[in-house]
């Protein structure tokens, strides 16, 4: 459906194979020939695609179309995108429709970006095939290369293409019209975009997004160098034609003076009309008639004539130049009465400097030079025409070229005064004879063919050289001559150029007297007479001054300046110099030889070379020296060159070492000639550096050709590289440039004489060069070698590096190739990184022997190349970033493929060769065997690379070995497409070899590495989603821990080491995995399933077999295996007797036992962190003590018996310490493997009970043993707290630490889905209430002071106090209280069981678990004091003070629910609170707590919110110390509650929470301290109630009151305005509320008549009465319940208390917005309501729960559930998830109708209060001041039906939940009282 852009392209592939000679074959070429005549007239319509139409909008809107393959059927979603295609791009929706089924077909994504990159790539594919096309015929050159290459019917069939093409077609040129169209459409677009919406980006084939603007500027190249081709094919064209293509260039000129990018394009078109209005070289020579008529039909054309003079001279350059042009034609081909018009135009068109702007602003333009070589020569040419028909014009032949010199001439005379003032006055100077000329050599310094070849050349660019040549001009004029002279340099391209420019020079002298070599060679040998005569003459001035002293010093005769070379002089011999260099270097090597003969003997210099060499050294002007220097390079090859280098030396170009005599110094000389000198301070003054750029040059060309003649390795000629490497490169970004270029040409020259000096590098096998003392080598880069000084530069960081890693850490490729673009340095930059990336290769491949030289010889050791990579983890990454750039992505795949052979042989032994070679992909790329074993021994080394460089900044090199995306930067490396049958990398080698578990055992360090490679890579966040796709295709690797556990439980020594590592790198795998898995995509789902299984499921036994016995889980063996006891060495085990004696003496005990390292003169050392004896040390300090002590005994005499026995037990006992120092290593080692597998492990079950909680309880209950996910996590727990107990006493190691973290996910896991669990099953603790007890003996005892355990340690304390405090809140999970009685009798009648037995014996179950652990505290009474000393430091510590706080009020509350159960109270039941208030830190906390305020919220980041978490964690313990005062007195006289109230009363976090000011100003402050105020309440009314009658408490209570009444007041008003916020909000302002309302209700109880609730709080309370009698919050149901509640048993004791005077009326007055009884009607009507209906629910829950089925045989069984999570899973085998559905069902029911039963007796509370506030007033004495006798009577007649409804309640319709003996007494009361 879309177009064939494929066909397209594989039309080019043909063409491409026919035209470079690729294909021979006729058939072949018949065929090409063949379908390029088919594609010719779709050529003819390029670009051609149909609009959008009504017709096809209603076909797609229809969503069947009709295709060449049949009906194709759109979705929606195809349609939406389709139509977005349609709109955005004016395409036929139904070519649309085609181009997204194509994106699909291609692997994109089926959208409208996607869809627009495949039709932008097929218009790009119509453009280049016929781009190709155009260009094969485009010059005459480029045909007569390609029929060398092409046979002849090939060249015909593209030939007559072209001419098919181009010709035109009934007076029209089809192909020119159309692309003419095309162009300025593209102009148009590219100035204005005409993609809307989203269709401003297009998707490409890599799935990257590339902007449609970058598509339209590929297309507007396209179409320019289309029309330029055509033209010059095919120039003959109508006038119409003409003026369409000069109305494009001018539409392309003015945008490109806006867009400087656009400037190639509109160059382009100009080219194109240039080509057709002016006839070629060709035509030219042979005079075509056919051409003249065409010209002359042109000229005579009113049409165009009055197009091309309306050009206005502020048009755009070249529009200004068509009109030069046209001005030309005129002038030869016109008619006679245009010639002066002609002329005008010409002159105009000089006068305006157009041949300046082709020399500057086009063929020296930074887009003109990254053109290719065939469109350069093409503007060439063009240029060529118009500069040959320029010349050819009657008016320049016969006064313009004379005025033309004129104008060099008066310009050179006074340049100071006129050429300044032109300068500042036009834009460009006028054009002269110098800027013709310099526009000819810039138009042959593109094509030199035009000037050489007899058939290109025009007979009028000879008679016009000649005629300047032999001007007088030539030699008063310097501008011209050096123009001149640059047209022979330009000319002098090649051999066959050279040849001709030296016969020209050579046999000119007779004929041009200003051209000639003897004329350069005698100017150069008269300035070196007229420098050394003066240098004389100076030489006199100054021996004279210094004989006459310092009076003499102002009488030295100043330098004349007739002596100087003049500016004029310079710019000649220059430009001569220029040309020598260049017809030396390019000519023939035999003929410049040659050549070089015939010039000594005619200036009578012997070598040549010397006389320029002289003139260098002289001070001349810095041009001159560079041209010198330039010249000098290019005869370095021609010459002898050592005898250069030894010229060189005695010029003293550069000082030598030492500095100069001191001689020199005292008379204050310095050799100006020194380059040095002249870098600081002349070329940096003028910041330009033409001198020192040639003079680097001038070394870099002699030490190519010197090689190893030089001798010594350079050492004479290092001071040239000290300058080189220093001097210029080291300061190089320092320094400011003019010429931008300047820069990155001075640093590609320096680097490139560095590298060369590398080469020069010849070092002695084992020693260093024979000139070097050792001593001096290294420690000066001045007396080194040239390449060594180098190398000790860069492996040193010295200037010259770090200025490199400056320059390759620049602009990356990105930033070279827009610079090149934008800028005019970009192609000299780009040379300067390439010759850094050389030297890096080839100071590698050297720094391994220099390096041992540099240590030699300073005594050291001197790091590698690689030390400096890893200095900076930007410096890898900037190298690699060249890899996959142009001109080095071919070598990449190379890279990748030799690691992965390395890899390959490695793991390529006896015992995994046959499994390896199943990979057919790298089964012909595998090396041979390398290594005994069969392995090459290279493998770990190219591991050890890999894992070095996994974690550093995407891209690294890892990446790109392992075959990711580099090129694409980190998104590139995330967005990998890895495939495991795709291309052969590091990567397809690791995936095979993580697959063999004999690796373990054949290479156990090798296989750790892969893991931990891989390991890695899936941790890292760029490589983690490629390697997750990638391992998801491998499936779970579970199964191979079985090999490695293996090794690490039945082996000892460095196999179990092997062992352990291997198992904790392939569990740290699994956990990522685990961990990053998409669960919700499909294959990860099962990945996940499976891993889950593999780990923590028994292996289930092979089919008709028996379950073996004892058999554990994959989890249980490695957390056996990392439990094997490893006792620590101690050195008295080794030896006994006289031999421990001997080591007390030597002093080996407190030798090992010191902890100083190596170098503090100890003994101790680490290794990976780890804390290792330094066994070399150890052994020396043991060899000189010995040697003491033998010197000792031989002191003391003795017969030689004893003498031998004496030194063969110091040799015993040096030997025991040092066995102890090894084992002590290896137990250290041992050690820390076993920490590692056991964090891996702990990783992998955090990850599993917590994210895959729901798999494993799948994986439990379809497994065959009948295991539940509580056994396995029991079983994992006894594992755990074993290895607690046995084996956390390690200090150096987190074992202790990883292991308590583990307990406590285990029991928090366990609580939560106890939790869950509970009413799914019976009791769902009873399998884990007998492990209860020995868990907390095991917790308690970890944390015993001074146990082996390191319970102490900070990092071992906190997870045990959580495991500790996840423990007690397990044992509170399955209390019966939950649930009501009614509910939990239907509950356990629905699952078949006897409902008051089971309830008893669950009941009895968990007071004994509750006694148990009381029983445990008392006897353990120092954990109280630890937990206690760790919660006073909360301030300091919040995360451990917090968590021992919260344990704190956990010990307390379940010593309360304890002491509440049992019989009788002992004192010791209330130990636990008792012991914390002796410690004085209940007082400390109030303490604390009455000094919050706004500080808690005012502090920065977290710290504030860790201080709320302290105070809610201080609170919570508070509430449960007070509450422990209801069951216990000595508690509650421990604790006092009325000095509770009163520091209270000082805390400000009430005031804070209900302070004034616009609530967004201070939601932030309430969000933080909500939970404080609400634990604050909380905690004054459990302190109020505990001794409600206690006078001193209600003072104390009443003077809060009194103290924050205004805050009080406030909560309450935020109460009654909830619904502003949102409902996590509203729920806080309502426990606010309520929380104040029960503190209020409890002082007016209260004996005492002065304590009473003040009169404004009282007010609030009444005002929020009626707002909560609204019915607008009904959305928080139970919230505005419980507030109601409170409201109502407030209002009936407020209204009954004698103390307080408060009546309502009957309806209330306005503004209505206090309560009234009608009011209370209301609410008493719609309790009742409420009440029917959820009596009417409850019932209905409880016969549903009755009549459950009941669950199955192993389910009523299990012991815990699967969590919530897991409540949803979806069991594929029917019958779990039918079980699962019936306990979801009857959890789900039990909850329900517990909330139900307790609405039910919310609502009879509200009832019984609203009636009774009601009756209170009705019988009131007062009760007819509440209202007029018709209110009264309205009121009672309201209240009959009420009270009829009301007397259905009673009791044996709630009992046994509910009272209703008080609700039916004051039914009774009212009827008795009302309706007597």
């Amino acid at each position: 459906m879309a177009s064939g852009g494929q066909d397209f392209r594989e039309l080019q592939d043909a063409l491409q194979d026919v035209v470079r000679g690729r294909v021979n074959d006729a058939s072949t070429t018949a065929d090409v020939a063949y379908r390029l005549r088919q594609a010719l007239p779709r050529f003819l319509a390029v670009l051609d695609f149909k609009g959008p139409s009504q017709e096809a909008r209603q076909k797609l809107s229809a969503g069947t179309i009709e295709t060449s393959e049949g009906p194709f059927r759109l979705s929606a979603t195809d349609i939406a995108e389709a139509t977005v295609l349609s709109d955005g791009l004016q395409l036929d929706e139904l070519l649309c429709a085609g181009y997204l089924d194509a994106a699909q077909k291609q692997g994109r994504e089926v959208s409208a970006e996607a869809a627009a990159g495949v039709y932008m790539e097929d218009r790009a594919a119509q453009l280049e095939c016929l781009h190709f096309l155009l260009q094969a015929q485009a010059l005459p050159t480029q045909q007569q290369q390609q029929q060398r290459h092409m046979p002849e019917p090939a060249s015909q069939a593209l030939a007559s293409a072209t001419e098919h093409l181009l010709a035109p077609h009934e007076g029209r040129h089809l192909l020119l019209e159309r692309l003419i169209h095309l162009t300025k459409a593209s102009l148009t677009a590219g100035s204005t975009s005409s993609s809307s919406g989203r269709l401003q980006w297009a998707v490409d084939g890599t799935d990257q997004q590339v902007p449609m603007q970058r598509y339209r500027q590929h297309e507007r190249s396209l179409l320019c160098e289309c029309l330029a081709f055509a033209a010059c094919i095919q120039p003959h064209v109508g006038p119409g034609d003409v003026i369409a293509l000069a109305s494009l260039l001018e539409e392309a000129a003015t945008m490109a003076a806006g867009h400087p990018q656009a400037a190639g394009s509109a160059t382009l078109i100009c080219v194109a009309v240039l080509l057709v209005i002016i006839p070629s070289s060709n035509d030219i020579n042979e005079g075509s008639n056919d051409h003249t008529r065409y010209l002359g039909t042109l000229a005579d054309n009113d049409q165009l004539a009055m197009k091309l003079k309306a050009i206005p001279p502020s048009a755009p350059a070249l529009m200004q130049l068509l009109s030069f042009a046209w001005g030309t034609i005129l002038s030869v081909h016109g008619p006679d009465d245009s010639h002066d018009e002609a002329a005008n135009l010409i002159f105009n068109g000089i006068d305006g400097g157009l041949l300046r702007f082709v020399i500057s602003d086009w063929l020296r333009a930074p887009w003109f030079r990254d053109q290719g070589k065939l469109l350069r020569q093409l503007q060439a040419q063009a240029l060529y025409q118009l500069l040959m028909l320029f010349l050819e014009s009657p008016p320049v032949r016969q006064q313009y070229i004379e005025a033309l010199l004129e104008t060099d001439v008066q310009q050179s005379a006074d340049e100071d005064a006129q050429q300044q003032q032109l300068q500042l006055q036009l834009q460009r100077p006028p054009d002269s004879i110098s800027s013709l000329l310099s526009a000819l050599a810039g138009v042959f310094a593109v094509h030199p063919a035009l000037g050489l070849d007899e058939n290109l050349r025009a007979p009028v660019f000879e008679e016009f050289m000649d005629y300047v040549g032999r001007h007088p001009a030539m030699d008063s004029c310097p501008p011209i001559l050096v123009a001149y002279l640059g047209v022979l340099t330009s000319l002098a391209h090649d051999q066959q150029g050279a040849e001709a420019v030296h016969g020209q020079l050579a046999h000119s002298g007779a004929m041009y007297a200003a051209l000639s070599w003897e004329r350069l060679f005698d100017i150069m040998k008269g300035y070196c007479q007229r420098y050394s005569q003066e240098g004389h003459l100076q030489e006199q001035a100054q021996q004279q001054a210094y004989d006459m002293g310092p009076q003499a010093g102002q009488q030295r005769p100043a330098r004349p300046q007739e002596l100087m070379v003049p500016d004029s002089d310079t710019r000649a011999l220059a430009a001569y110099l220029r040309l020598l260099t260049r017809v030396v270097g390019r000519g023939n090597p035999q003929r410049v030889v040659a050549w070089l003969g015939q010039w000594e003997v005619g200036c009578g210099v012997a070598p040549l070379w010397e006389l320029l060499l002289q003139l260098m050294c002289y001070p001349v002007p810095q041009e001159l020296k560079a041209a010198l220097d330039e010249a000098l390079a290019a005869m370095a090859p021609r010459s002898d060159a050592k005898a250069m280098w030894e010229r060189l030396l005695s010029a003293v170009v550069v000082q030598p070492f030492p500095a100069p005599d001191a001689t020199m110094q005292a008379m204050g000389v310095v050799p100006q000639c020194d380059i040095i000198y002249q870098l600081h301070e002349i070329e940096m003054r003028t910041q330009r550096y033409p001198e020192t750029l040639a003079f680097v040059r001038l070394l870099n060309a002699l030490l190519k050709c010197s090689g190893d003649s030089l001798g010594d390795c350079g050492f004479a000629y290092r001071h040239y590289t000290h300058f080189v490497r220093v001097h210029v490169f080291g300061h190089i970004a320092q320094r400011a440039y003019s010429d931008g270029t300047q820069q990155w040409e001075l640093a590609a020259a320096c680097l490139e004489h560095m590298r060369l000096a590398l080469e020069l590098l010849l070092l002695p096998q084992g020693g260093v060069p024979p000139h070097m003392s050792q001593g001096f080598a290294a420690s000066n880069a001045l007396h080194a070698t040239p390449g060594l000084a180098v190398m000790q530069d860069l492996l040193g960081e010295g200037e010259a590096a770090r200025a490199l890693w400056a320059l390759l850490m620049g602009a990356g490729p990105g930033g070279l190739a827009a610079e090149r673009q934008q800028g005019v340095a970009g192609r000299e930059r780009e040379g300067a990184v390439l010759a850094g990336l050389r030297l890096l290769r080839s100071a590698f491949e050297r720094d391994q022997e220099a390096a041992s030289v540099l240590s030699l010889g300073s005594g050291g050791t001197a790091a590698l190349l690689d030390a400096s990579l890893q200095k900076d983890r930007r410096r890898l990454p900037a190298v690699l970033q060249w890899a996959p750039a142009d001109g080095h992505g071919s070598s990449l795949p190379d890279i990748v493929h030799g690691f992965a052979d390395c890899l390959w042989a490695g793991f390529n032994t006896p015992a995994t060769s046959t499994s390896l070679a199943d990979d057919d992909s790298a089964d012909d790329s595998a090396p041979p065997d390398e290594s005994p074993s069969g392995g090459d021994p290279r493998a770990l080394l190219v591991l050890q690379l890999l894992n070095d460089c996994a974690w550093d900044e995407a891209p690294s090199l890892t990446h790109m070995l392992l075959g990711m995306d580099v090129g694409g930067g980190y998104a590139g490396v995330a967005n990998s497409e890895l495939e495991l049958d795709g291309s052969f990398s590091c990567l397809s080698v690791l995936l095979h070899a993580v697959q063999l578990p004999a690796l373990a055992v054949s290479q156990p360090e090798a296989y750790e590495a892969v893991l931990a490679l891989l390991h890695a890579l899936v941790c890292a966040e760029a490589s983690a989603p490629p390697l997750l796709r990638l391992l998801c295709m491998q499936g779970s690797l579970a199964p191979l821990l079985d090999t490695p556990s293996d090794i690490a439980s039945s082996s000892l020594g460095v196999e179990a080491l092997a062992g352990l590592k291997q198992s904790a790198e392939l569990l740290g795998l699994l956990s990522q995995q685990l961990h990053s898995a998409d669960a919700a995509i499909p294959p990860y789902q099962r990945l996940c399933r499976d891993i889950v299984a593999d780990l923590f499921l028994a292996p289930e036994p092979e089919p008709g077999t028996e379950l073996p016995r004892g058999q554990n889980s994959r989890m249980l063996a490695l957390l056996e295996c990392a439990a094997l006891p490893l006792d620590e060495p101690q050195l008295d085990a080794e030896c006994r007797g006289e031999v421990r004696q001997l080591q007390q003496r030597l002093g080996v005990d407190e030798l090992l036992a010191s902890s100083r390292g190596v170098g503090e003169g100890g003994v101790r050392t680490s290794h990976h962190s780890l804390p290792c004896y330094d066994i070399p040390a150890l052994l020396h300090f043991l060899q000189q003590r010995a040697g003491d002590q033998e010197k000792e005994s031989q002191r003391y005499g003795g017969s030689g018996a004893q003498s031998a026995a004496n030194t063969a037990a110091i040799k015993a006992a040096c030997k025991a310490a040092l066995s102890t120092a090894q084992k002590w290593n290896a137990w250290v080692q041992a050690c820390a493997a076993q920490a590692s597998l056991l964090a891996a492990w702990e990783a992998v079950l955090e990850v599993t009970i917590t994210r895959r909680s729901a798999m494993l309880a799948t994986a439990a209950a379809a497994a065959k043993r009948g295991e539940s996910q509580a056994t396995i996590l029991q079983g994992l727990l006894h594992g755990v707290l074993n290895i607690l107990s046995k084996h956390a006493k390690q200090a150096g190691f987190p074992v202790a630490a990883i292991m308590a973290q583990a307990a406590r996910c285990i029991l928090q896991v366990l609580h939560a889905q106890a939790v869950a669990g509970f009413g799914k099953w019976p009791d769902p603790l009873a399998v884990l209430r007998p492990r209860y007890h020995p868990w907390m003996r095991v917790l308690v005892s970890l944390l015993r002071p001074g146990g082996s355990s390191g319970g102490q340690r900070e990092e071992v304390k906190v997870p045990l106090m959580g495991a500790l405090l996840s423990y007690l809140l397990l044992c509170g999970a399955g209390s019966l209280d939950r649930l009501p009685g009614p509910v939990l009798q239907a509950l356990l009648e629905g699952m078949g069981l006897q409902a008051g037995q089971t309830a008893v014996l669950m009941e009895e179950a968990q007071r004994k678990v509750q006694g148990g652990n009381a029983a445990i505290v008392t006897s353990a009474p120092w954990l109280v004091d630890i937990i206690t000393a760790e919660a006073s430091r909360a301030s300091m510590h919040q995360a451990s003070g917090t968590l021992a706080l919260m344990l704190l009020g956990s010990l307390v509350a379940a010593e309360s629910s304890s002491v509440a159960s049992a019989s009788a109270v002992s004192p010791s039941h209330t130990m636990v609170a008792e012991a914390i208030c002796r410690t004085g830190l209940p007082d400390s906390m109030l303490q604390d707590l009455a000094s919050c305020g706004p500080s808690l919220t005012q502090q920065a980041g977290g710290k504030a919110l860790r201080g709320i978490l302290v105070a809610e964690a201080q609170l919570h313990l508070l509430l449960a110390l007070t509450q422990s005062g209801r069951v216990s007195q000595a508690a509650a006289l421990a604790l006092p509650p009325q000095r509770t109230i009163a520091l209270l009363s000082q805390c400000q976090i009430l005031e804070l929470q209900s302070g004034a000011g616009e609530w967004r100003q201070r939601s932030q402050q309430y969000d933080r301290t909500a939970g404080v105020a609400t634990g604050l309440l909380r905690l004054l009314v459990a302190a109020q109630h505990v001794q409600r009658a206690n006078k001193g408490v209600q003072a104390e209570a009443l003077a809060f009151a009194q103290g924050h009444r205004a805050a009080l007041t406030a909560l309450l008003q935020s109460a009654g305005s909830a619904t502003q916020r949102d409902d996590s909000t509203d729920l806080h302002c309502l426990e606010h509320g309520r929380l104040v309302i029960t503190f209020l209700s409890s002082l007016l109880t209260a004996q005492e008549p002065q304590i009473t609730v003040p009169l404004e709080l009282q007010e609030g309370v009444m005002r929020l009465v009626h707002r909560m009698d609204q019915g607008s919050l009904q959305k928080l149901g139970a919230a505005i319940g419980g507030v109601r509640s409170a409201l109502l048993a407030f209002l009936r004791q407020l209204v009954m208390n004698p103390k307080a005077s408060w009546l309502l009326p009957i309806a209330a007055p306005p503004p209505h917005d206090a309560p009234s009884l009608l009011l209370l009607r209301e609410t008493l009507y719609q309790a009742d309501v409420d009440l029917a209906e959820a009596v009417a629910q409850q019932l209905r829950l409880q016969d549903a729960l009755r009549t459950q089925a009941p669950a199955t045989a192993s389910a009523s069984h299990e012991a815990n559930g699967a969590g919530a999570g897991a409540l949803v899973v979806r069991d594929a085998e029917g019958q779990g998830a039918r079980t699962e559905g019936r306990h979801l069902s009857r959890l789900s029911l039990a909850s329900s109708a517990a909330a139900c039963d307790r609405e039910v007796g919310r609502l009879l509370y509200i009832v019984e209060n609203a009636l009774a506030i009601i009756l209170h007033h009705m019988l009131h004495p007062k009760a007819s001041e509440l209202g007029s006798a018709r209110d009264l009577q309205q009121m009672v007649r309201l209240l009959r039906p009420l009270l009829d409804q009301l007397a259905r309640y009673d009791d044996a319709v709630l009992r046994p939940s509910h009272d209703t003996s008080a609700l039916q007494a004051l039914v009774r009361r009212a009827r008795d009282r009302l309706f007597a």
